[in-house]
């Protein structure tokens, strides 16, 4: 199993047990130890057992959480910082978890469907107007056999990855560490080698033995 993965469905079972358990549905709501703070964003949640979860020092402004079904999560680590992001989860059981010192920049959809999962790991830098979706939405059916053939599979983004403007990552992606997802991409397959450039429609490997910083130098 590759480690990033390892350690993250390791992260989630605990995560569920030693977060702190916000009351995520009035409205306003302060982080533990106030170190942190929701701005203007909304949030709507119809089922039982849903739960949003949140670590120290998050930022989230003109945010919304849609949580439509029974036993839904949204985890947060440490240090997440978001600005007009959307987190939606349709259907029982499904997560979305961010990892740590996590940025997304601008407008996003996350998109979590049917119980299945999109993890995003540790020190991850996302642009604006970008979309993560782990399912279709709608069904897709074999018309010999009447039987469905889309159904939703996980998302999993690894530590320390950059993905660039409007680029579209959709069920079934595995990206690696160290990794960059160029603007306008869409990736729908998995990349198990790290420290490369994804780009192109369907997105591929255009550069590999790479890394990035935040900082310009």
């Amino acid at each position: 199993m590759n480690k990033c993965i390892k350690r993250i469905v390791m992260k989630l079972g605990k995560t569920l047990t030693k977060m702190p358990l916000l009351n995520s549905f009035r409205g306003k709501i302060k982080f533990k130890n106030k170190s942190g703070l929701l701005i203007k964003c909304k949030i709507k949640s119809k089922g039982n057992g849903n739960e949003i979860i949140i670590g120290n020092n998050c930022v989230f402004k003109r945010c919304s959480f849609t949580l439509l079904g029974n036993n839904c999560k949204v985890l947060f680590d440490d240090n997440v910082f978001a600005q007009n992001a959307a987190f939606f989860i349709e259907d029982d059981n499904g997560i979305i978890r961010v990892g740590s010192d996590t940025s997304f920049a601008g407008k996003i959809h996350i998109a979590c469907t049917e119980g299945a999962k999109i993890i995003i790991g540790r020190d991850c830098l996302f642009s604006s107007e970008i979309t993560i979706r782990n399912g279709d939405s709608h069904s897709i059916f074999n018309i010999n056999s009447d039987e469905r053939i889309n159904f939703a599979k996980d998302v999993i983004i690894c530590d320390h990855i950059w993905v660039g403007n409007r680029a579209m990552i959709n069920k079934g992606v595995l990206i690696s560490s160290n990794s960059i997802v160029g603007n306008g991409a869409i990736v729908t397959n998995q990349f198990t080698e790290m420290n490369v450039v994804l780009a192109g429609v369907p997105a591929r490997i255009v550069k590999r033995g790479v890394n990035w910083n935040a900082k310009r130098n």
